[in-house]
């Protein structure tokens, strides 16, 4: 039986095998691209926003956070943590997983505009 692999990177969730540890570091977002990420996730923040015609004042409110942390988020500033980034996909009404993989997929979409590609 093959192991279960993570949908979003291809690898494997059990870190058993030899090859699995030593390509581990090459199949994930490296750390040069989380900055990429990072404002993937603020222009999907806002594009989501957007859509369902919220402010980043009403944004804030729905997520119990000031709208200047919002507006912090949409431009790329910080890094939001995972209990920050649950708090944002409830005020947008979406699942955070679908947050983060619309985040990733304009993240990969840009790198492969500006030449970059995939990453390994």
């Amino acid at each position: 039986m093959p192991d279960p692999l993570c949908r979003l990177h291809g690898i494997s969730v059990v870190l058993g095998r030899e090859q699995d540890r030593d390509d581990l570091a090459q199949r994930v977002v490296a750390p040069h691209e989380v900055r990429g990420l990072r404002l993937a996730l603020g222009i999907t923040v806002r594009q989501l926003r957007a859509i369902g015609g919220l402010s980043q004042e009403r944004l804030g409110f729905n997520a119990e956070l000031h709208r200047n942390y919002i507006g912090a988020i949409e431009r790329g500033e910080i890094n939001p943590t995972l209990r920050v980034l649950c708090k944002v996909a409830y005020g947008l009404r979406v699942p955070a997983s679908d947050l983060l993989v619309m985040a990733e997929r304009l993240a990969a979409e840009r790198r492969r505009e500006q030449g970059g590609g995939e990453p390994t």
